[in-house]
């Protein structure tokens, strides 16, 4: 298991890449590299910059579902396949001052995804822009890439 130590906005975190088809954690979120015409999707989300679709579960959804309604929101697209990679797993123990409402410890889906339709591109309160990127320009348009994603991304890619 790879980990890391990150600076997130609500401290350190340590970050775990687990390729894996199940969490004993609870999952808290969903994300997805994102195919289509051999190129990477990467959404300009408002304060984090350009980044792999994806966000926070909410009650009553599956990870699945989760990332099919975060890429129509963010990235007006919808899945034609998607494959369950593993997981990041996410533990903030290591901030004393963690108080946010998720989970000390949770997990993070991370899918590889085969696009289907790509709709005429309107802006959300989340999301500025879309765009199709060449998959080796993808670490480096990234707002936050790392060895974890590095990983994953390998992952997707394979």
């Amino acid at each position: 298991m790879l980990t890391i130590t990150s600076n997130w906005p609500t401290g350190p975190v340590l970050l775990s890449w687990v390729p894996d088809r199940s969490s004993d954690l609870p999952i808290t979120g969903s994300h997805g590299f994102c195919f289509s015409s051999g190129k990477a999707l990467v959404c300009d989300i408002r304060g984090r910059g350009w980044s792999i679709p994806g966000g926070h579960v909410v009650p009553g959804e599956t990870p699945l579902d989760c990332l099919a309604r975060e890429l129509r929101e963010e990235a007006c697209a919808d899945i034609d396949r998607a494959v369950l990679m593993g997981f990041l797993l996410v533990d903030h123990s290591v901030n004393a001052s963690y108080a946010a409402h998720y989970p000390e410890k949770s997990a993070l889906a991370m899918f590889a995804v085969s696009l289907g339709e790509l709709r005429p591109y309107v802006p959300s309160h989340d999301a500025l822009s879309r765009r199709l990127v060449e998959l080796s320009e993808l670490p480096r348009v990234h707002h936050r890439w790392d060895v974890l994603l590095d990983e994953a991304y390998r992952e997707a890619r394979s």
